[in-house]
C-alpha cells in the first residue's frame, strides 16, 4: 500500500483538524478509534475530494488506505492491500525464545506469553490477544493492525522486538532475563488453602483458583492469569510487574492476600 508524504509546517492543526502537506496537495483530516472500531475522515482541499472510512477492526491502519483510496481517484499509481497468511510453526521451542517482557511506551511492558503452543501479546493493564506467525520471526495480530518482529543478536538470543501499528514503530528491548523473578517447585497441595475470594475493595474481588496443580487468580472484570510460586506464600505474574502474598493467622488460616502492584501494597480480605 502506498506510503503518505508528509512535509513539515509550522502549524499543523487547526480548531480539532489535523493540517499536511501531502503529495496530492493540501489535506486535513481527523481520525479516532475506541474498542472494535476505527475511523477517519480527510479533505482533499485543492483537489475537492473527501473520504471517509469506518471499520469494525480496532486500530486498523486508515491513513494509508485514505492515501491509496486518493490515489485511485486522482488516476495515480496504487497498491492493493494483501491479505496476511498465517503459516505453521513446526518447532513449538522456537515460541519459548520469544516469551517474555519487553520495554513498550511511557514506562509500560508488553509480555509475550506462550499458551498451548501458541503467542500471546499482552501491554500491561490490558488484555492478552492472541498474534500469528507470518514467518518464523515476524507475527501479526488479527484484531488489530499490528505486526511483531523478533530480533535476535549473533548468537540467535531475541533483543528486541519492532512493534509496528498504525504506521508507528516501536523497539521494544526485551528486558534482561536475569532479573527476571524465579519460580520455585511447590507442594500444590497448599493451594487448597489459597483457593477462594478475596475482596479488594466494594464490588471488586481477586478470585484464586486451582486447576490442574497450577494456581490462577482473576480481578473482577478480568481474565484468570496463572501466578507462580517464589516461595509458599509469595506469587508472582508473569503477564503483569505484580505479586500476591497470601497470609495466615496463628491458627494457620488463611485470611488475606496483599497484592502488589505499581509501588502499592494492597490488602484483600479472604470473603469466600
Amino acid at each position: 500500500m502506498s506510503r503518505r508524504k508528509r512535509h513539515t509546517q509550522n502549524n499543523n492543526n487547526g480548531y480539532g483538524w489535523m493540517i499536511s502537506n501531502t503529495e496530492n496537495g493540501k489535506e486535513i483530516y481527523h481520525g479516532g478509534n475506541t474498542l472494535g472500531f476505527t475511523s477517519n475522515i480527510a479533505r482533499y482541499m485543492d483537489k475537492g475530494i473527501s473520504i471517509i472510512i469506518l471499520t469494525n477492526n480496532g486500530y486498523y491502519d486508515v491513513m494509508n488506505l485514505t492515501s491509496s483510496l486518493a490515489n485511485i481517484v486522482l488516476n495515480k499509481d496504487y497498491e492493493m492491500p494483501k491479505a496476511i497468511e498465517e503459516i505453521e510453526i513446526d518447532d513449538p521451542d522456537l515460541l519459548n525464545k520469544y516469551e517474555g517482557k519487553y520495554e513498550f511506551i511511557n514506562g509500560t511492558y508488553l509480555h509475550i506469553i506462550k499458551k498451548d503452543n501458541r503467542l500471546y501479546a499482552q501491554v500491561e493493564g490490558q488484555e492478552a490477544f492472541e498474534i500469528y506467525p507470518q514467518s518464523k520471526n515476524k507475527f501479526f495480530a488479527k484484531i488489530a493492525d499490528a505486526s511483531f518482529e523478533f530480533k535476535t543478536d549473533d548468537k540467535g538470543l531475541v533483543t528486541e522486538i519492532i512493534f509496528n501499528q498504525l504506521g508507528m514503530e516501536i523497539v521494544c528491548k526485551k528486558v534482561d532475563n536475569a532479573k527476571e523473578k524465579i519460580e520455585i517447585t511447590v507442594d500444590p497441595k497448599i493451594y487448597d488453602d489459597y483457593v477462594g475470594e478475596y475482596e479488594l475493595a466494594p464490588g471488586l474481588t481477586i478470585t484464586i483458583t486451582k486447576k490442574d496443580n497450577r494456581l490462577y487468580a482473576q480481578v473482577t472484570g478480568q481474565d484468570a492469569f496463572e501466578i507462580f510460586p517464589k516461595s509458599e506464600s509469595e506469587y508472582f505474574y508473569k503477564i503483569v510487574d505484580a505479586e500476591i502474598t497470601f497470609e495466615k493467622d496463628d491458627n494457620g488460616k488463611v485470611t488475606k492476600l496483599v497484592l502488589h502492584q505499581n509501588g502499592q501494597d494492597m490488602p484483600a480480605a479472604k470473603i469466600k
